[in-house]
């Protein structure tokens, strides 16, 4: 049975196993085989076979359904890469069609955008944060029973998301047949993520604005600390904060002064080298020096340089105006290379299984990496989950970005680890363990 087989030459070559050639080596009649393409309606079509031995018919559709999976699994391929770059078709046009509707100030949803741009800063940018938090701005809702409900500035946006959403649909049943360019059913499994994109890449730099300015005053303390911890050894640092020997990585660079001289030697005479090489070609070609667009060569500082650059990403995508859901993704996979870094560090020898683990390696993480404002971060990512993420790995995976954050800018003395050469960095006369940050908790690290 082939359901809904298109007969093409490519399908009746498959028909032609042993044919070209006598059956038999007599050529006696009534020793071939005989095969008929039969339609059944709905259904597509049939093969009919008829053989003058059970045997020969039998080989005859083993070889038939071997070419004809081969077939198939070759179709199929063809269509998947075909459908796959159709959908980046649709999802570029639609990009496209909401970003021009949300410019134009004419159109509903585009006066929408404006009127919420503009009260958004009035609510948000144009007030000074409140210490608890919150925002002096805050417009607040009505919930049930008459409840006000405080509403974030993410959750602001968000709120406009579903509410702009609206006003495009109906923009767009108005263009039908007219100049819309693609079908109003094609766009629906779109539309809510594009409206998101365009509002908050519209919304970005307000929204940073608003998080960094409230949570400056402890940020700057972190940042103070992490450019004093700069000039302390990974080891020196891995040991302070309890990190397992396990994970140091004493492969690296960085795991004794003689190698980590011979690391920054050869990485200082491949930068020679190359700048050497950039002054001559710019020479010879007129001073275009088109060799400066190659790189140095990169010795890891570090086993989790990876994933400390991982980490960076999600403060870069808060500020150019990404989506928080794309801050998270970051996030997560931040979280998830530092747990291959550490099967890689140990040999295969060592897992973070717990947060006891994983709290450690995440501060140090944290301060290798150049992320400046991680509780800026941290705050614009919590207002952006839902009820259920903040229950699942999302949720759990921001409150490792706030604890370690909290614990390195309010809670970690580190005039010792600094030979007590800066009070100024000491918080507390005793700094509470590591392991203490959450609770003494050993839950599970983010998945």
């Amino acid at each position: 049975l082939l359901p809904a087989v298109e007969v093409t030459r490519s399908l009746l070559r498959c028909l032609s196993p042993g044919m070209g050639r006598p059956s038999s080596p007599s050529g006696e009649s009534g020793s071939g085989v005989a095969a008929e393409l039969m339609s059944r309606g709905a259904d597509g079509l049939a093969i009919s076979v008829v053989s003058s031995t059970q045997g020969r018919g039998e080989a005859f559709i083993s070889a038939l359904r071997a070419r004809l999976l081969r077939f198939a699994g070759s179709s199929n391929r063809g269509q998947s890469e075909l459908q796959g770059a159709t959908l980046q078709q649709r999802r570029s046009s639609v990009y496209l069609l909401v970003s021009r509707l949300l410019c134009d100030t004419t159109e509903v949803p585009g006066a929408f955008v404006a009127e919420f741009l503009h009260g958004f800063a009035d609510r948000y940018v144009d007030h000074n944060p409140s210490p608890s938090g919150g925002s002096a701005g805050s417009r607040p809702r009505c919930g049930g029973g008459g409840s006000s409900i405080s509403i974030t500035a993410v959750g602001d946006c968000l709120i406009a998301t579903e509410e702009l959403r609206g006003l495009v649909e109906e923009a767009l049943g108005k263009m039908q047949n007219s100049s819309c360019p693609v079908f109003l059913e094609e766009v629906g499994p779109f539309l809510q993520p594009t409206v998101e994109r365009c509002l908050f890449a519209r919304m970005g730099p307000m929204l940073w604005r608003h998080y960094a300015t409230k949570l400056r005053e402890r940020d700057g303390r972190f940042l103070r600390k992490a450019r004093a911890l700069g000039d302390v050894s990974d080891k020196a640092l891995l040991e302070a904060l309890e990190v397992k020997p396990a994970l140091y990585g004493g492969s690296t660079p960085s795991s004794s002064p003689k190698a980590k001289g011979k690391a920054e030697a050869m990485k200082r005479s491949s930068s020679w080298a190359f700048r050497d090489s950039a002054r001559g070609d710019a020479a010879e070609t007129g001073g275009t020096g088109e060799s400066e667009l190659l790189c140095d060569v990169v010795v890891p500082s570090h086993p989790y340089e990876r994933a400390a650059a991982s980490l960076q990403q999600v403060e870069a995508a808060l500020q150019r105006g990404s989506t928080p859901q794309n801050g998270l993704e970051a996030l997560l996979n931040s979280q998830l290379e530092m747990k291959a870094c550490a099967l890689e560090a140990s040999c295969g020898r060592a897992e973070l299984s717990s947060m006891d683990d994983t709290l450690p390696l995440f501060v140090f993480l944290l301060l290798r990496s150049q992320v400046r404002c991680p509780l800026a971060c941290a705050s614009f990512l919590q207002d952006s989950l839902t009820s259920d993420q903040r229950m699942d790995s999302e949720g759990r995976a921001v409150l490792l970005l706030e604890s370690a954050a909290t614990y390195i800018a309010d809670e970690w003395d580190i005039t010792e680890l600094l030979g007590g050469g800066c009070t100024g960095l000491m918080m507390a006369s005793a700094t509470p363990s590591i392991h203490r940050v959450l609770g003494g908790s050993a839950s599970p690290t983010a998945d």
